[in-house]
Order: C-alpha cells, then sequence, then structure tokens
C-alpha cells in the first residue's frame, strides 16, 4: 500500500491506499516522528482491518513539522514523502546516534526517490553531505549504493558528484569506506577529468 500522513490540527492522520484498487487494507502498528523548530514527538498509530484511515491526538503543538514516517522499519508499505518531509529525514540522520532510524530512513528516502516523489540532486547532495560523516560500515554500504541508484535519475551533469565521490575516496574514514567509493566512482564516472583519475590510478 501507498501510505501517506498529514498534521491536522492536534491529531496526526493516516491513511493507507492501495495502489491496484483492491479495497485491501494492512492491518499493522506504525511509528511516526514529528519534527518542527526543535521540538520531536515519536507517535505510534494503529490501523486497524476494517479503516483505511487512522488518527491519534499528538501531546505536542505542530504547525507544518517534518513528518519522518515507519521509524521502527516495523511498518509495511510505501511512505510517501513531501520535500519538507525528505529535508528533515537528512537533518534527522546528520544529528541521530539511533542506526535502525537511519537505516529506516534511508530505505524510504531511497523508495520516494525510485517513485519520482523527491528531486534527485537535492537528495543526492544530501545523502553524499550524510555518507561523509557515516561511521557505521552498514549504513555507508547502503547509502553508497543508494548513491550509484539514484545517479540514472540525474538528467544533466553530475561532475559535482565525481568530485564528491572522490573526496570521499581521498579522505573516507577507513580504508574500506575509501574502497566503497572509489568503486562507487568507477560505476558512476563519466566526465573526461574522471577518466583522466582513473587512467592515472591505473597507471601508477
Amino acid at each position: 500500500p501507498v501510505v501517506q500522513a498529514k498534521v491536522e490540527g492536534d491529531y496526526l492522520i493516516v491513511e493507507q491506499h492501495d495502489s491496484w484498487n483492491r479495497g485491501l487494507i494492512w492491518q499493522q502498528r506504525l511509528m511516526y516522528r514529528l519534527m518542527e523548530d526543535g521540538i520531536m514527538e515519536d507517535v505510534e498509530i494503529e490501523i486497524g482491518d476494517d479503516t483505511k484511515v487512522a488518527s491519534v491526538k499528538l501531546e505536542q503543538t505542530f504547525t507544518t513539522p517534518a513528518i519522518l514516517p515507519n521509524i521502527d522499519g516495523r511498518g509495511y508499505g510505501f511512505f510517501k514523502m513531501d520535500e519538507h518531509d525528505v529535508k528533515g529525514a537528512f537533518a534527522c540522520m546528520d544529528t541521530t546516534s539511533n542506526d535502525l532510524l537511519k537505516g529506516s530512513l534511508l530505505i524510504t528516502l531511497n523508495e520516494n526517490l525510485q517513485n519520482h516523489t523527491i528531486e534527485v540532486d537535492g537528495y543526492l547532495h544530501a545523502l553524499m553531505n550524510y555518507v561523509a560523516h557515516e561511521e557505521s560500515n552498514l549504513l555507508y554500504t547502503m547509502a553508497m549504493g543508494y548513491v550509484g541508484s539514484g545517479v540514472r535519475f540525474v538528467d544533466g551533469d553530475y561532475r559535482w558528484l565525481e568530485k564528491e565521490l572522490w573526496q570521499e575516496v581521498e579522505g573516507g574514514k577507513s580504508a574500506q569506506f575509501r574502497l566503497q567509493a572509489f568503486r562507487q566512482f568507477v560505476n558512476i564516472a563519466q566526465s573526461k577529468g574522471a577518466a583522466n583519475r582513473l587512467y592515472r590510478v591505473w597507471k601508477d
């Protein structure tokens, strides 16, 4: 299902939609995080077996919060986000030490890119900023894979991405990270400058 969330008044409202219009409802418990101006609230909401819409009263007051879906990774479906939510997700990933939360958000962000709901250049810029500070091998590997798959959505020049990947090749936190960055650089290299870099590596 496609799962969307919004805040109306004091309530978080979550709705499921069966993409194939079969009238199916997926009963599940979902966890959300709402963030706005330094205020944060984690919310649990239950979608029953008889209605596709659920709501829960919020403890905090929000106007236009970033809504981060499926923060525990247990939910099922495509959790649709908008650009405001995406910015909030990356801001959360850049500050939290919770690897489960970061991993779940990485997956959800990638799924939104694959479904063309978010802008690719902004996504890739934020993703490269994230990997520059990540210390978990698993999460770094995931993010680098998503960089590679994201490039195919770029319509135009992405020499900036080649440059940032090469910075990771030269200055990554570990030898393993630097190797992963190099492999991704090889995969996406397209410009003459990138080809020259690879030639120099081969020659040396």
